[in-house]
C-alpha cells in the first residue's frame, strides 16, 4: 500500500514540476516572439515614415524592456523551480528515512521484553512497549491518552517531578524507581 502511494506521489510531483517547466518554456517563447515582432516593427517603422519619432522611440524602448524583464523573470522562475524541486526531493528522502526509523522503533517496542515508554513534555506517554501494556493491564490507548502522573503512586509524584527536572537538564539518572497503578488497582514498582 505504501509503495503504490509513494509511486503516485512521485508521479504527481513530477507532473507538477513538469507543468511549471512547460509554462516557463511557453513564457520564454512568447517573450522571444515579442522581441522578434519588436524588431520587425522597428524595420517597418523605418520604412514607413508616417509613424512619429516619439511612437517609434516609445515602442523601441518599452516593448523590448518589458520583454527582457519577462525573460529575466522567467529565468528566475526556472531557477526557483529547480531549487524547489531539489528541496522537495530532499524532504521526500528525509521523510522516507523518518518513516524507516519509525518502523524500526515500532518493531523494537513491539518485541522488547523490557518495560519501556517514551514520555512527552506534555505529561502524556508517546510510545509504550507491549510488555509495559501487559504488566500494567491497561490498553495502549488508555496509557497514551491518560497523563502518566495519574498512574504514579501519590507518594512518588514529587520524586518523579524532581527526576523529570533532572532529565530535562540533560543529566542521566540511573536506578530511579516509582510505583505505577495497574488496571487491577495494585501498584507495580518500575525502574
Amino acid at each position: 500500500m505504501r509503495i503504490s502511494l509513494d509511486l503516485r506521489e512521485k508521479i504527481e510531483s513530477s507532473e507538477y514540476f513538469s507543468f511549471w517547466k512547460l509554462q516557463n518554456k511557453l513564457t520564454l517563447g512568447s517573450l522571444v516572439a515579442i522581441l522578434f515582432l519588436s524588431a520587425l516593427f522597428v524595420i517597418g517603422s523605418l520604412a514607413l515614415p508616417e509613424i512619429s519619432t516619439i511612437q517609434i522611440v516609445a515602442f523601441i524602448v518599452m516593448i523590448p524592456a518589458l520583454a527582457c524583464f519577462g525573460i529575466a523573470t522567467c529565468h528566475l522562475s526556472n531557477l526557483e523551480s529547480a531549487k524547489t524541486q531539489k528541496e522537495y526531493e530532499r524532504l521526500l528522502a528525509r521523510l522516507a528515512e523518518t518513516e524507516d526509523s519509525q518502523i524500526t522503533l515500532d518493531r523494537f517496542f513491539s518485541i522488547a521484553s523490557d518495560l519501556m515508554a517514551v514520555a512527552g513534555k506534555d505529561g502524556h506517554l508517546k510510545k509504550v512497549s507491549k510488555s509495559l501494556v501487559n504488566t500494567l493491564g491497561y490498553s495502549e490507548a488508555v496509557l497514551l491518552s491518560t497523563p502518566f502522573f495519574e498512574f504514579i503512586h501519590p507518594e512518588d509524584k514529587e520524586a518523579t517531578r524532581e527526576n523529570i527536572k533532572t532529565l530535562n537538564l540533560g543529566v542521566r539518572t540511573v536506578g530511579f524507581e516509582n510505583r505505577y497503578r495497574a488496571a487491577d488497582g495494585s501498584y507495580r514498582t518500575l525502574s
